[in-house]
């Protein structure tokens, strides 16, 4: 209990200093944004193709004038046929009047650059292609050029179209005048099976998406947030060194040991806030983390509990390297030297700032990456996040590490003295 009390008094000290959420919030949170980017971080999802919408006058209303616009609908994915492939979500923006588009509303449309193009079918097309005359269509289309040739292709292939149904229609009367005696149920049942022909394309096209291969290691966001929320949790745990260090000057400790506390009642109160403090980075990080990730679709794996197994350990390891350090150290200066050495070191070698699995990494690196804590807690993050492992994967690293810890631990308690 008075150890609890040791360390709840050093967590309020820290936090009373309000340059610290500088350092446990604002650096942390726009690193990990920026080196997730250079490890690859999208910053959205594949984007949507876009859709032109045309806008379709049909003013005949013949079947083949429904059969011209039947041969539009459907033929470009990149174009939306007006009313006719409206939806309930209005992609024609058609507003009130959804199924009724004038020359005049077609017109205004356009010149609003609302619509990429529109097309009057005149009164008597149908007739006029049935006489073999000239049909007219009138076709109004925006400036973009590239834009404007998908739709003027697809009017040339519906009227292709159109043309080969009504030459199948012509045939058919000529069978029926000769041989049926005018029977128009017959002529009307080619001209139906002439366009259901036409409607099908003579060569199929069978799509199929590769899958993509999950990376067996950690990119983006994946990487920078263990990466650099493991990082801040070093720097500040091992700032510990420096605050025991000011302690022992200014005679805290002394005055500490003189109360009715035990040696160990000290060496765990230290340790148990460093402790606390690292594993409070570790949940600024991963809400940073989080919180990123909802905008930009990146998951951290469905095990938070092996999640915390290894923040535990790392932050475990490097509590009692920060006492440990603190026994080898005279001043401040000394102490927040040895800090920001000892972390700026260890974080990339062991691969906090980039995966150690990327091809340009040489293999010595990744055998001198051993001797850093942060080579295991990242390979504990990975096994989970990457490689869906859960508790099982984050055993043997939290093992290393806890053993790490435990060698410090040891060494920290023989040499630690009160008074130097």
């Amino acid at each position: 209990m008075k150890a609890l009390y040791i360390a709840l008094n050093d967590i309020r000290i820290a936090f009373s200093d309000r340059s610290i959420w500088i350092n446990l919030l604002v650096i942390p949170a726009a690193l990990i944004f920026v080196i997730g980017l250079a490890n690859g971080q999208s910053l959205g999802g594949p984007s949507a193709a876009p859709r032109y919408p045309v806008d379709v006058v049909d003013q005949d209303q013949s079947p083949l004038s429904a059969a011209f616009v039947n041969a539009l609908v459907g033929q470009q994915p990149s174009l939306v046929i007006c009313p006719q492939e409206n939806d309930a979500e209005d992609v024609c923006a058609l507003g009130s009047d959804p199924g009724v588009i004038s020359a005049e509303d077609a017109q205004s449309r356009l010149d609003q650059s609302r619509t990429l193009a529109y097309l009057v079918i005149d009164a008597g097309f149908g007739e006029a292609l049935r006489a073999n005359q000239a049909a007219h269509i009138t076709y109004r289309s925006g400036e973009s050029m590239t834009a404007e040739s998908i739709a003027q292709q697809a009017v040339g292939t519906a009227a292709q179209r159109v043309e080969g149904i009504v030459s199948a229609e012509q045939l058919a009367r000529r069978i029926a005048d000769d041989v049926l005696d005018g029977d128009d149920a017959f002529v009307d049942s080619m001209r139906a099976n002439a366009a259901e022909l036409w409607s099908q394309s003579p060569v199929t096209i069978h799509e199929e998406v590769a899958p993509v291969e999950k990376p067996d290691f950690l990119v983006g966001l994946q990487q920078s947030v263990p990466g650099i929320g493991s990082m801040y949790v070093m720097f500040l745990i091992l700032a510990g060194a420096s605050t025991l260090v000011q302690e022992r000057r200014l005679w805290t400790l002394q005055r500490l040991s003189a109360a009715p506390v035990t040696k160990a009642d000290i060496i765990l109160g230290k340790l148990l806030a460093r402790f606390a403090l690292g594993m409070i980075q570790y949940g600024v990080a991963f809400a940073v983390g989080l919180t990123y990730g909802r905008f930009l679709n990146v998951s951290f794996g469905d095990n938070p509990v092996a999640l915390l197994i290894v923040m535990v350990a790392f932050s475990l390891c490097v509590s009692t390297f920060t006492l440990f350090m603190a026994t080898l150290v005279k001043t401040e200066d000394q102490a927040s030297s040895l800090v920001v050495l000892v972390t700026l070191a260890l974080a990339p070698i062991g691969g906090a700032w980039w995966s150690l699995d990327l091809e340009f990494i040489p293999e010595f690196m990744r055998t001198l990456s051993m001797i850093s804590p942060f080579k295991w807690v990242i390979d504990g993050f990975r096994n989970v996040i990457a490689l869906d492992q859960g508790i099982a994967g984050v055993v043997g690293p939290s093992a290393v590490l806890l053993g790490i810890g435990a060698v410090f631990f040891v060494l920290a308690v023989r040499r630690f003295r009160v008074i130097e």
